[in-house]
């Protein structure tokens, strides 16, 4: 565990010298993506409205007495608690200022009470994929696990296009989540 913990360290620390890149190239493509797909990755990601998808999921495994997906309810909501735990922590220990602000990707305030300081990691991001993962676990075929991956790969995405996250913030939360 160390080691992948070390992993995840350096993997961050090296993505973060392509952050600022990285974001120039979402800043001059941000007009020519789609602002659906854009608003789906803010609601989707959105804590109040995937707690409220998890509970449906929850109510329709109860519903049509499906174990399974009750089951895979459960994975989800213990793994988003263990995740959104680590992810308030970190966030409001790094005080990473968000892209949006100007401050640059290397400019950090920890334990920040503002907005523009709570970069990293992202939010959105844990809950989304934390939710695809899931999900994703509980098929074989692996055109289906992708169609998963992809829509919970949305909220990721819209994030960076909107100059809410870097591109570290993304990949670290990512990689937590699974």
């Amino acid at each position: 565990d160390y080691l992948k913990l070390g992993g995840i360290i350096v993997g961050t620390v090296g993505l973060s010298f392509a952050d600022e890149a990285i974001n120039d190239y979402t800043e001059n493509h941000r007009s020519s993506f789609p602002k659906h797909v854009r608003d789906f990755g803010w609601y989707f990601g959105s804590p109040q409205n995937y707690f409220i998808a998890n509970a449906g999921l929850y109510g329709f495994g109860l519903l049509t007495k499906n174990s399974k997906v009750r089951r895979t309810s459960v994975l989800i909501i213990t793994s988003s608690i263990t995740t959104g735990f680590i992810q308030t922590i970190a966030k409001n220990g790094f005080g990473r200022a968000r892209p949006g602000v100007g401050r640059g990707a290397h400019h950090f305030k920890p334990f920040s009470k503002e907005g523009g300081q709570h970069s990293f990691p992202s939010g959105h991001t844990v809950l989304s994929v934390t939710m695809a993962h899931s999900i994703a676990k509980q098929f074989q075929n692996p055109w289906v696990k992708a169609g998963i991956y992809t829509i919970g790969a949305i909220p990721p995405v819209s994030r960076l296009i909107d100059e809410a996250h870097w591109f570290t913030d993304i990949a670290f939360s990512t990689v937590v989540s699974i």
